[in-house]
């Protein structure tokens, strides 16, 4: 109740500031998750690639096949038996695909990917591409 002559202390108006403290709070923890999981994404299966001094950047989604030291075969990172190898290929095949690209750890036997070359090749892939590291040069660091 108001008295004569006494003002209102109450707070009349409207609170128009926004607390940005528990914002700023929330972006930074999902900047720090994106931060830890986005290296894992673009993770691959691990392979020692030989170095070539010529090459070019490979862009867009591509079948990739991957062939460890331990000659475990992958296709985008899906391991594959290799009595399946053929059979995988010949579905790709017939979901249209017509080109792959082959990372073969500089440890495996050129022979053992030239097999590997071979079922693709046998089973309607025509076009398959040697994926290689271009070398450093001498004065650069990794």
């Amino acid at each position: 109740m108001i008295t004569p002559g006494k003002k209102d202390t109450r707070f009349t108006g409207s609170l128009s500031e926004i607390n940005v403290v528990p914002l700023v709070d929330v972006v930074l923890v999902l900047l720090i998750i994106f931060m830890i999981t986005s290296p894992i994404l673009f993770q691959g299966v691990d392979v020692q690639l030989p170095k070539t001094e010529s090459g070019d950047a490979v862009q867009g989604e591509k079948f990739v096949i991957s062939i460890t030291k331990e000659y475990k075969i992958y296709i985008n990172r899906n391991h594959v038996h290799e009595k399946l190898i053929e059979d995988k290929f010949k579905s790709l095949n017939a979901a249209g695909v017509n080109s792959i690209f082959l990372r073969a750890d500089e440890k495996v036997e050129y022979g053992y990917i030239l097999k590997v070359m071979d079922l693709a090749r046998k089973s309607g892939i025509t076009q398959v591409s040697l994926v290689t590291e271009p070398l450093r040069e001498k004065g650069r660091r990794k």
